[in-house]
């Protein structure tokens, strides 16, 4: 994560540009299905969420980063991305979704470091 924030710095990004906020330290709740998200982009389950959800809007890019733990990422990185279910909707059917970042210019990047699983 330091390194991607000097390579942001490094590029002319926001000298401001901060962690967000360490998952560890939130209290996260499991997502429960329950689709109270369905009509209003926004989680029903009150809790450290939505602060950082809204922190999410108001920033140009977000980077998410954790450690790998038994083939899969942390349980609080686990959890965090299960209810960002509540930025994507389904208006017309499961096959056919929308997301709240969309045409924002935002994107979703993902990326693994670290040595292969493999054998040579």
């Amino acid at each position: 994560m330091k390194r991607a924030f000097g390579i942001h710095h490094a590029v002319g990004g926001d000298r401001d540009a901060r962690d967000p906020g360490d998952l560890l330290g939130a209290a996260i709740d499991a997502c429960t299905g329950c689709e109270g998200c369905r009509d209003s982009w926004q989680c029903v389950i009150e809790d450290d969420f939505s602060g950082i959800a809204r922190r999410m809007d108001e920033a140009d890019g977000v980077i998410l980063g954790s450690p790998t733990y038994w083939y899969s990422v942390t349980s609080a990185m686990k959890r965090f991305v299960d209810r960002c279910y509540s930025l994507i909707q389904y208006p017309v059917s499961r096959r056919q979704w929308i997301g709240t970042y969309q045409g924002t210019g935002k994107a979703c990047v993902a990326g693994r470091s670290g040595s292969s699983l493999t054998r040579p």
